[in-house]
Order: C-alpha cells, then structure tokens, then sequence
C-alpha cells in the first residue's frame, strides 16, 4: 500500500509540472495567431491532465492519512505492548528460576549437614559401643555434646529447607495459574486488536480505491475480498490454540519434592543409637548390608519386596497402579514399619501403599537411574522422530553403575508385566502411562529453568518408553527372566540384527 500510495504521488507529480509546462508554452501565442482554436483544444486537455494528476494526489494523500498512518501508528502501539508482555513473561520465569536455584543451594547444603550429623554419629555410636577404641594420632574424639549441637542445627535447616520447599511450590502455582495464563491472555488481546486493525484498514483502502477510477474496481474487489476474508473468532481461536503447549491439557511442572534423605521429625530424638535408615541408604551401602542375609539379591532388598507385595496385594490388576498417589500418612506408616526391620507387608493394606512408597524410594535418592552426565544424549534419543539404534541404547547402560543398570532390568520386567493385555484391560496403565511415572526415577532434569523443564518432560518420556521397548522385545520373548539380566549385566548390549 505504501509503495502504491508513492507512485501515485510521483506519477501526479509529473503529470503536473508537465501540464504546467506545455501551458506556459500555449500561452505565449499571441491570441490573434491562426492557432487560437487549436490553442483552446490544447488547453482543455491540460486542464484534464491537471485534474487527473489533482486526483492521483488526492488519492494518495487520502491512502496515506486513512490507512497508512493508522495502521503505522497500530504498529508502533502494538509493538511496545507486545514488548512489555514479552519482557513480563520473562521477569516471571527468572523469578520462579531464581526460586528453584535457592531451593536447589538450600537442599545441597542441608543434605550436606545431615550426612555430616549421621557420620559423627556413627563413630560417637561406636565410641560408646568399643570405650577402649584407641584415638587417632592427630586427631580427637566426637564428643556427644558436639553431635547434639549439631543435630540441633541441622534440625533447624531442615525446616527452613521445607519452608522453601513450600515456598517455591506456591511460586510455581502462581506462576502456572496466574503469571502464564496472564501472558497469554495478553498476547492474545494484542493478536486479536492486530488482526482488527488489519481488518479494518483492509476494507478501508478497498473503499477508497472504489470511489476512484474504473481501472481500480478489479484490484478493490481483490483487496476488499481479502480483508473481508479475515474471520476474527476463527483466527483467534487458531491463535489461541497455537499458544498451547503442545501435548498437554493444561501448564504443568514436575511437582516441588522435598527431596533431603531425612526432615526434622527423624532427627529428632536419640540419632546416635538409633543409627541410620534404610531407606536414607544408598543402593551400595544396602548391597553391603545384605550381604549375609539375602546374598542371591542383586538389587536392594527393598525395590524388590516392595514390587513383590504390589504383586501380593493384586496390584497388576488394580486400577492406576503406581499412577494413583496412596494416603501420605499410610506410605509413612509402611515406611516406619521397615525401618524397625519389620519387612512383612499387612495383607489387608491397599497396593497403591507400597507402590507409592516404592516410587518415593527411587524419586529421592540423590541422582537418577541414569546419572545427569548423560541427560543431554537421551533427550535427543527421546526426541528423535526416527527409530533409535538399540546400540545407542546400549552405549549409554553400558556405562552406567551395574547396581542402577540392575534396576532398570527389575523395572523394565515389573513394567513389562504390568502392562500385558491380560492386567491392562483392568489396571489401565499402558507401556506409555508407566514411562511417565517411571520417567523421573531413571531420567532427572538437571536444568532450574522451568520452560527448559516443560519442553523436555515429553522427549524424557519418550526415551524411558523406548528403553523400555528395546529391552522388552529383545529379551522377554523368551519367558526367561535370566535372558532379561544376562541382556543388561554386563557388557555392551548386542546390537539389533
């Protein structure tokens, strides 16, 4: 339109100063001359020339101030509209970031003090139990009185670590439920005032183009077409539909977790005594402990009593297993009853109990099944649209500690199991459900950006679920668990024929 209006204007202005010119010549004949009606002929048909240049200029001047500036000055509003939400939903996300990387400092320092606390309390606990232990040559005894003050401390940093927690989980709602909807709410006023205008000025230079010459009627009824083909709600709800993110229903982020091995009520009291936990073990220092009791285990006893009373408590066929969360105070009841050594499972207690405890098991410890330094090549895995390589696969468990590479062989069987056509039809948890819920046991985002979290949740899906795949149609067509174990023990896995 801009560059119309511009031709316009030059075209007139030539036309003009030429029409000017060829008068000024016709009006130095003497009016006596033979050529006076011919001068008169000439002359009307200048005075034509004129009008014509005077509506090409009135044209474009009409262009310029009707649609042109209008749609200009929209713009320039607009713009810094779209700038200030832009720069909004950034303030909102740095905001809710700085919070998690508060959350992540808080949560290294304070675990940092509760392994220090069990440390020392173990060897107080060893000077009680063995008085004639000698001391160290440089070094002193731990002094129970030292123990408790720092017992006293770190009892304290654990609740200031479970306000942040709760903190940054009230940061994240606002941030889901009012910050992003908010944004995006503008975002869509500015798309919606943008398309209007554009609307508007369309239709609008259609008429004026109308009410010149003939020669513009095609051309307005193209342009007018066009603008009268702009459909404010269909647009806007193709808008708004693109704004989603794709795949999900509504915004969401991983859930804020209290992830230190022990809170304050389980440091209270005699620590020194008691001794440690086994769940705030790791997976090693359980594998020593069971040694003499249960050596033919090659994972933590736990994973597999607790998977084995999901399984004793009809558990492969209830609905939403390891989907649906059991009752918080009946997952910590369970978990105090094995801490006391007390590994036989009510036969009376909903299966979601022990599977929600198991979930909780594996989501707390410090790093995931597959540790953070291969993170980044998974999510490409994950995010492939092609099938991926089962060599790929195997390059990464081929490096990963055996104890977690253990595990995912128990998983992949129980999820194996679980999702078989025979249990799904009842508990309805598909292969694709149960990577989702595993997903954050074997893959954990090391990133405190939450869009980065988001965008990554379904390529980290997508990668257990292949995993998964992989293993299960290469090893358990053969009804043998040990081909299954034998698959992933040692070495690298074979690659797909």
């Amino acid at each position: 339109m801009s560059r119309m209006a511009t031709l316009h204007e030059k075209f007139a202005s030539e036309v003009k100063k030429a029409a000017a010119e060829e008068k000024a010549k016709v009006l130095k004949h003497k009016p006596v001359d033979r050529m006076n009606s011919c001068r008169d002929s000439f002359m009307m048909i200048l005075m034509q020339c004129t009008q014509m240049a005077k509506t090409h200029t009135t044209f474009a001047e009409r262009i310029h101030s009707a649609v042109l500036t209008p749609l200009a000055k929209f713009y320039q509003v607009g713009g810094e509209l779209a700038e200030t939400t832009q720069q909004s939903k950034e303030d909102n996300a740095r905001s809710l970031e700085r919070c998690f990387v508060e959350l992540r400092k808080s949560e290294v320092q304070t675990q940092h003090m509760i392994d220090l606390l069990l440390r020392q309390a173990s060897k107080v606990r060893k000077t009680i139990q063995n008085p004639s232990a000698r001391r160290g040559l440089f070094g002193s005894r731990i002094k129970k009185e030292d123990v408790e003050k720092l017992q006293v401390k770190t009892i304290a940093a654990t609740q200031q670590h479970a306000i942040l927690c709760q903190r940054a989980s009230e940061h994240q709602q606002r941030y889901l439920q009012n910050e992003m909807p908010t944004v995006l709410e503008e975002m869509q006023v500015i798309e919606e005032m943008r398309i209007e205008s554009f609307r508007q000025q369309m239709v609008r230079y259609s008429e004026i183009v109308e009410q010149f010459a003939d020669n513009y009627l095609r051309v307005a009824e193209d342009i007018n077409f066009f603008g009268n083909a702009i459909k404010n709600k269909e647009d806007i709800k193709n808008f708004a539909v693109n704004c989603k993110f794709e795949g999900d229903d509504h915004l969401s982020l991983p859930q804020v977790r209290y992830a230190l091995s022990k809170n304050a009520e389980e440091l209270k009291g005699d620590i020194i005594t008691e001794g440690e936990g086994v769940f705030n073990r790791t997976y090693q220092s359980i594998m020593n402990l069971q040694k003499t009791t249960r050596p033919a285990l090659e994972i933590p006893f736990l994973i597999v009593d607790l998977s084995e009373a999901v399984e004793d408590l009809g558990g492969f066929q209830t609905e939403g297993i390891f989907r649906v969360p059991a009752a918080s105070h009946e997952v910590q009841q369970l978990k105090a009853l094995m801490e006391k050594k007390d590994f036989k499972i009510p036969s009376d207690m909903s299966p979601h109990v022990p599977a929600s405890l198991l979930k909780e098991y594996l989501r707390t410890k410090r790093d995931s099944l597959i540790p953070t330094e291969f993170y980044d090549k998974c999510v490409e895995m994950g995010k492939s649209l092609d099938k991926v390589p089962g060599v790929e696969f195997a390059q990464v468990l081929d490096k990963i500690p055996k104890i977690n590479r253990m595990i995912i062989v128990h998983l992949v069987e129980l999820v194996s199991i679980i999702s078989a056509p025979r249990n799904v039809v009842k508990n309805r948890m598909t292969l694709a459900n149960l990577s989702m819920v595993f997903a954050p046991s074997i893959l954990r985002n090391p990133s405190t950006d939450p869009l980065k979290m988001i965008e990554n949740i379904k390529n980290e899906v997508s990668f257990v679920q292949k995993l998964f795949q992989y293993v299960v149609h290469k090893a358990l067509p053969k009804k043998n668990r040990q081909s299954l174990i034998n698959l992933l023990q040692s070495g690298p896995m074979p690659t797909p024929e």
